[in-house]
């Protein structure tokens, strides 16, 4: 497994959440509680790291092309359109999957599953 990549796509992840729950927190003050949930599951055979946030959500209509190279929701200035890209092609690289689940204004949740590493154990005689 490449660890530097796999970090990168944690970090583009976790940034991207926190991203969407401040453009939230700007226009609802008064009202929104922001929330971030990491949950990792090791497995025998797979290991999966869901990431969910109540921030503003992916639009509908921008969903099929969110992991497209270039492709961003951000304004000008705020995005190349790269970093969900870099993250699925990590992803895949190293055998895994990369899921997203959004609705506008609710939430959005990346899960991402990678073979579970072998498990060595070592004995001192």
């Amino acid at each position: 497994m490449d660890a530097p990549a796999m970090e990168r796509v944690f970090i583009n992840i976790i940034d991207n959440a926190l991203y969407a729950l401040n453009e939230k927190f700007q226009k609802n003050r008064a009202t929104f509680i922001p929330e971030l949930q990491v949950e990792l599951l090791p497995g025998k055979t797979l290991c999966r790291l869901s990431v969910r946030d109540n921030g503003t959500g992916i639009p509908q209509n921008h969903l099929p092309n969110v992991c497209d190279e270039f492709y961003t929701t951000k304004p000008p200035g705020e995005g190349t359109g790269l970093g969900l890209w870099i993250a699925k092609q990590n992803v895949e690289k190293n055998r895994g999957s990369f899921r997203i689940l959004s609705k506008e204004n609710e939430f959005t949740q990346i899960t991402i599953e990678l073979p579970s590493a072998p498990r060595t154990v070592e004995v001192s005689l």
